[in-house]
């Protein structure tokens, strides 16, 4: 497994080292299972989701329409240094 940038403390997930202080998705307990990684960019930590896995949890907590416009909305469209980002999935 790769090692933590600059050697930053990390928590594993999903077999995953997760540099400390990376912004994550909350409730964590629902948004764990769509994280598929991290990315570290001019000194910032990114991480990755995977935006199909994120789409199915969300539908499955608050129904298909309600998730769509949640994740449109308020989930990818929070953008700023250090935000989430989310992988297009091959089938996308």
């Amino acid at each position: 497994m790769p090692e933590c940038p600059d050697d930053d403390e990390c928590e594993i997930i999903n077999g995953h080292h997760i540099p400390s202080g990376t912004k994550l998705l909350e409730p964590r307990e629902m948004y764990d299972a769509a994280l598929i990684g991290a990315a570290h960019q001019a000194g910032v930590n990114y991480a990755v989701y995977s935006r199909k896995k994120t789409l199915e949890v969300m539908t499955e907590a608050m129904g298909e329409e309600d998730a769509d416009e949640m994740y449109d909305f308020n989930t990818s469209g929070s953008i700023g240094v250090g935000f989430p980002v989310f992988m297009l999935d091959d089938e996308e």
